[in-house]
């Protein structure tokens, strides 16, 4: 009887002990959550930019950043920086990338890179240019004729309004709406890398001209056309084998439609 009676009061004993260690510990995780000390007080912001061509980060002044953030007030140790960084990008579409940095007890810093343009849209918006047209004389417009102008990146994301006086590749589109965000990221992300391609292949790109978000017709030597619906990746490699195939045969090249399973070439004359 007195060991049954000993080994209820050891049972009892060990519960409260467990019970109180448990309500210790909330209490004091409590006390931490709440503590003025762990409370974020102060927010750093250091912006960075790529190039001149980069997103000059201007679409959001320090305070407005800070408050998109909704860091301030929180717990630090308890601070969900991917859910910063997700607030901050989808705010502000200038931003391509946040890292955030916790300098202990209650302070982050902020490093923001912007979008870096690789390419201006142009939007026209008369119609000179169809599938139908002959595409080859389709001329370039003049600066009176540009309505809209953006800056777009590699990620297709139309991010700011442009400048003309930016030493970038110049893309014309005719009679379409161009908005800022993603509304045609697929389109963009593929002339961006035809254009990236075309520099490793020794063509220095200007501009070019999209017609019925279809064809891509390049202001080059020589002119190109690309069909934008297609493989490109297809029409890349072909255009590579169809110049270093008359860089052999020591040909000019003065025009290639890559919109067939067998390319077009024109071939100038050669001289007597």
């Amino acid at each position: 009887m007195f060991i049954r009676r000993k080994s209820s009061k050891l049972r009892l004993l060990k519960f409260f002990l467990i019970f109180t260690l448990i309500l210790i510990l909330a209490v004091a995780a409590y006390m931490i959550i709440n503590s003025p000390l762990f409370t974020i007080k102060e927010i750093d912001i250091e912006k960075h930019d790529i190039s001149e061509a980069s997103l000059r980060v201007n679409c959001a002044t320090d305070l407005e950043v800070r408050q998109a953030s909704f860091t301030l007030g929180q717990n630090f140790l308890f601070l969900d920086t991917d859910k910063v960084v997700e607030n901050l990008k989808n705010k502000f579409i200038c931003i391509q990338n946040v890292m955030v940095e916790k300098e202990f007890p209650n302070k982050i810093k902020l490093n923001i890179s912007g979008r870096e343009a690789k390419v201006l849209l142009i939007s026209l918006s008369y119609k000179e240019a169809t599938i139908s047209s002959n595409l080859e004389n389709i001329a370039t417009p003049a600066a009176q004729d540009y309505s809209d102008i953006f800056f777009a990146d590699d990620e297709g994301v139309i991010f700011s309004r442009g400048d003309s006086n930016i030493n970038l590749p110049k893309i014309f589109i005719y009679e379409k709406a161009i908005n800022l965000g993603k509304d045609i990221e697929d389109l963009i992300i593929k002339v961006v890398k035809v254009f990236d391609k075309m520099i490793i292949f020794g063509i220095d790109t200007k501009s070019a001209k999209i017609i019925s978000d279809e064809i891509l017709l390049t202001d080059t030597t020589p002119k190109i056309i690309f069909k934008l619906n297609g493989e490109i990746d297809i029409q890349l490699a072909s255009l590579q084998l169809i110049l270093q195939q008359a860089k052999i045969d020591a040909n000019t090249l003065e025009f290639i439609d890559l919109r067939f399973d067998k390319p077009v070439v024109r071939f100038a004359p050669k001289k007597k």
